[in-house]
């Protein structure tokens, strides 16, 4: 709280107030917002960005991008298996991403395989729920 020149105390944002964008870096991995049907939400590993586009693109799975956007680069983990927590990295095929998607970063780099606990994926559905919310 500061003053505002008056007597009264006024609540003011913090100027070193970090925002999603600015933690994620090449490495790491986050949980993005998708409107498939049959995912709650996707893994990727970053590999670059966040990064605004100097010229519109199209990326391996046919998802296109303008000019102007904020994207990441980076791979897809698959977790089609019996468990639910477990992903694989799909090398070789490429991601882009609006920054905007990001919506739970992990505290861990991870390799081509791991495992989330049932925290983590809660937590993930929690933070999709304030998206909607």
């Amino acid at each position: 709280m500061v003053r505002d020149g008056s007597r009264n105390p006024v609540a003011v944002e913090e100027e070193n107030e970090v925002e999603m964008r600015d933690l994620i870096t090449p490495g790491c991995v986050v949980a993005v917002y998708t409107d498939d049907e049959d995912k709650d939400y996707y893994m990727i590993q970053v590999k670059a960005g966040p990064e605004i586009l100097t010229k519109p693109i199209k990326d391996y799975w046919g998802a296109e991008f303008t000019q102007g956007q904020d994207i990441i680069r980076g791979l897809y983990y698959d977790n089609n298996t019996d468990n639910l927590f477990q992903y694989k990295l799909l090398r070789n095929k490429p991601a882009v991403i609006p920054t905007l998607s990001v919506r739970y970063i992990l505290s861990t780099k991870t390799k081509n395989r791991f495992c989330i606990s049932e925290d983590e994926h809660l937590d993930i559905l929690a933070a999709l729920e304030q998206l909607e919310n």
